[in-house]
């Protein structure tokens, strides 16, 4: 894995602890705000994730996986019309 990438998934996981510390230093009152910080510093995390190269792999992996989940459904159900 390249450094850039690695620096990537650091800043990720950075993101990620920054938006669970946010999430218990805001007041318990602001439960909105702190429910939005939380699924924004996940999203964002997400987004640096994707732009690494294991998660664009991630991502060509999950495509795959859903279109061959997708041709085993059909084989089932043409079994189960039979």
């Amino acid at each position: 894995m390249e450094m850039q990438d690695r620096l990537k998934l650091v800043a990720a996981i950075l993101v990620l602890v920054a938006g669970v510390v946010g999430f218990y230093l805001l007041p318990a009152d602001q439960g909105v705000l702190r429910a939005l910080l939380f699924v924004v510093s996940i999203a964002i995390a997400a987004g640096v994730v994707w732009l690494s190269a294991p998660g664009k792999q991630f991502v060509l992996y999950a495509q795959e996986s859903l279109i061959e989940a997708k041709r085993w459904c059909g084989r089932q159900e043409k079994k189960q019309r039979r």
